[in-house]
């Protein structure tokens, strides 16, 4: 009966492709390594920046992971890494060979232009230290740091970058700052930040130099500054943080379309029989032209996995807690804070449900004390009717004889009402494990709109129930979970083999509550994807 069924899912597959899935253009690189990243849309076009030829040695992957697996795996030679969200991270990805490209696709997913970008600094002929490109307002822009007087006058700066890959040099200077601090310039590069707003109308530089406790003569400071899309500033503020400054880091900082702005720092517990990072939330409510502490700990519990996430006009903070370690999850907590005055509005912390714990863990939920482990948070949601959606995905990375293998298995939706009770949980059963690649093409990407959640994933290629160890032999397949409480259906998007490419699913822009577009890769060849449902 079960095979009947599956036969019926392959035909059903077949009509999908046809009828959801639409393929650009396919374009040529000449580099093995690819790692796009979409800027926005304007006019009707979809801008992307493509980076390649960017190191995929073993610092590099260490950079891209969690410092404690990355010290285990350089001594004892295996570790787990829990952590790979600065995949997402475009100043990972800039470096002395890195070459990137400025692409322009249609409404028909054609590729209108490919330019290069000049990426030498006028200054000194050596490549501009990138920080990153947004689309802010209409203009793309390009912001760069530079160091001056020996290194001790850091600057953050601006570029206009035109649709012909014209980068405007020297550029806008848009913060500087001095510092004693004389750490290699690459680690420099960790002390700002820029962050767009939801509209991409706004964005916010920050500046900090907490990453660097050893030298006790740099400047223990915090600063940030938010600008419109004409780089005129609107607000700045400085403050020395009251916490312990040592291995102090920002690890998350968000605005909102208003002009609010969140900042969540971590740092380490002086308390040694305690979880050994604790949080802290700084939030700025504009309206109130007034910056306030929230303390996110949980009593004797790890805190993991932390994600802001700003709404109309109200500020969501959610992660998972466990009082065993920060790759596994025992509950969910939720805090939801009215921008306009400042007042928590709900302060949400409850443990798994035994039907969240039965998807998880199967038959071992009873034995489990409650706890799942390598477990993760991927996306917070929040939802028009004021409720909240949760994502999460079971997943570690292994560092095994000089190799990196990754290993992402299920996913899951926790949906909450508006008062915090979760009223629905779903898994989307899958098995991503592949080695040295990056983990590129495994996780998945996932959109919602106000009637379901929808989640695009690679997986085996006659069955999304088995193990995939082969992107290049993997299906696409799309999932729907409704929130009428009707059961999630399963369908094949495309066969890789017969498209001719490997889907990229965790690199997608969302251009409505029904479309999705993502990136597609294969033997130095690539081209987008729609999705309509």
């Amino acid at each position: 009966m079960c095979r009947i069924f599956f036969l019926i899912g392959l035909f059903c597959s077949t009509w999908a492709f046809a009828q959801q899935t639409e393929f650009g253009t396919e374009s040529e690189s000449s580099s093995y390594r690819n790692m796009p990243f979409f800027l926005g849309q304007k006019d009707g076009k979809i801008y992307t920046v493509r980076i390649t030829g960017y190191s995929a040695g073993l610092y590099t992957q260490l950079l891209r992971s969690d410092a404690k697996a990355a010290l285990g795996a350089m001594i004892v030679g295996v570790a787990k890494f829990s952590n790979d969200a600065p995949f997402n991270s475009q100043r990972l990805y800039f470096g002395q060979n890195s070459r990137v490209f400025l692409e322009i696709y249609d409404e028909a997913l054609r590729q209108v232009s490919s330019k290069e970008l000049d990426l030498e600094d006028q200054l000194t002929g050596d490549p501009m230290r990138m920080l990153g490109l947004s689309l802010i307002g209409n203009q793309l822009y390009a912001f760069s740091y530079q160091e001056a007087n020996n290194g001790e006058t850091n600057r953050v700066l601006a570029h206009q970058v035109s649709e012909d890959g014209q980068i405007e040099k020297p550029g806008a200077e848009l913060m500087s700052y001095n510092t004693q601090n004389h750490l290699i310039s690459g680690r420099k590069s960790h002390t700002f930040r820029i962050e767009a707003s939801p509209n991409n109308q706004h964005f916010m530089v920050s500046q900090s130099e907490l990453r660097f406790p050893k030298n006790q003569k740099a400047d223990k400071r915090f600063k940030m500054a938010f600008f419109d899309k004409q780089l005129r500033q609107e607000w700045s503020v400085e403050f020395n943080p009251k916490f312990p400054v040592d291995e102090a880091e920002l690890i998350e900082m968000k605005i909102s379309d208003l002009g609010d702005a969140a900042c969540l720092f971590k740092y380490k517990n002086p308390d040694k029989d305690g979880p050994d990072d604790l949080y802290t939330l700084f939030t700025y409510f504009k309206a109130l032209d007034r910056w306030e502490e929230f303390s996110l700990k949980i009593p004797g519990k790890f805190n993991n996995d932390i994600l802001l996430q700003y709404g109309s006009e109200r500020l969501f903070v959610s992660g998972f807690f466990s009082g065993r370690g920060k790759s596994s999850a025992e509950g969910y907590f939720y805090r939801e804070i009215d921008t306009r005055n400042g007042a928590i509005l709900r302060d949400i912390e409850d443990n798994f449900s035994r039907e969240m714990l039965g998807l998880a863990l199967g038959e071992k939920a009873e034995n489990s004390n409650g706890l799942i482990s390598n477990f993760h948070m991927r996306r917070m949601i929040p939802m028009a009717n004021g409720g909240v959606i949760l994502v999460a995905e079971r997943y570690f990375i292994l560092y095994n004889n000089n190799a990196f293998e990754f290993r992402y298995d299920d996913a899951f939706m926790i949906r909450l009402d508006a008062d915090g009770r979760c009223i629905q949980t779903a898994k989307v059963a899958k098995t991503q494990n592949t080695a040295d690649d990056g983990g590129l093409f495994n996780s998945f990407c996932v959109i919602s709109n106000e009637q379901e959640l929808v989640f695009i994933y690679n997986a085996n290629r006659k069955d999304p129930n088995n193990r995939m160890t082969n992107p290049n032999r993997a299906s696409v397949y799309l999932t729907r979970i409704p929130f009428d409480g009707s059961a999630q259906t399963t369908t094949m998007l495309f066969n890789g083999k017969e498209a001719e490419t490997v889907a990229v699913p965790k690199v997608f822009l969302q251009e409505s509550p029904s479309s999705v577009v993502f990136y597609n890769y294969k033997r130095g060849n690539f081209k987008y994807a729609r999705v309509k449902f």
